[in-house]
Order: structure tokens, then C-alpha cells, then sequence
């Protein structure tokens, strides 16, 4: 848990690290979990992003394997990118 809390201060920290970064925004979990649903359940389509069912499958982009914290970190950078483009 104290890992956490560091790594949430490391990333509040970085826009007074690294100027280009403007402002730190947070996402609710829930709005993450039903755009998952959603191109799980092939509602909506991510370009290059895939996933495989069964042995040696899981979800790709590009063709490469992610992780699922790679997976959460892609689907919050969609999010972010769909919502400056509405």
C-alpha cells in the first residue's frame, strides 16, 4: 500500500518535473471497467487493438501482447483522447 501512495505522489509530482505536463487528471475505475466491457464485447473498436480467446491468446495492440495494467493504461489514454475529441 505505501508503494501505491508513493507512485500516486511520483505521478502527482510530474508537472512540476517536467513542464510540458500541464495537469494531472484522474479517471473513475468504473468508466474504465465499461469501455473494457464495451470493446470486449466488440461494442466499440479500438484500431489495432485485439484480443485472442484461449491458450496463447489475450489482448494485443499492434500485435504486441499486453499486460493487464498495460491494458488499463491503454484504455485510460483512449479515454482521454475520445474525450478531447467530442
Amino acid at each position: 500500500m505505501t508503494s501505491l501512495f508513493k507512485l500516486f505522489g511520483a505521478i502527482e509530482s510530474l508537472k512540476y518535473s517536467f513542464p510540458q505536463v500541464q495537469e494531472v487528471k484522474s479517471i473513475f475505475v468504473s468508466a474504465v471497467k465499461q469501455l473494457y466491457r464495451q470493446v470486449y464485447k466488440k461494442e466499440k473498436k479500438i484500431q489495432d487493438l485485439n484480443y485472442k480467446a484461449g491458450r496463447g491468446g489475450g489482448w494485443t495492440y499492434q500485435n504486441n501482447k499486453l499486460t493487464s495494467h498495460t491494458l488499463d493504461a491503454f484504455l485510460i489514454y483512449q479515454k482521454e483522447i475520445n474525450s478531447k475529441n467530442n
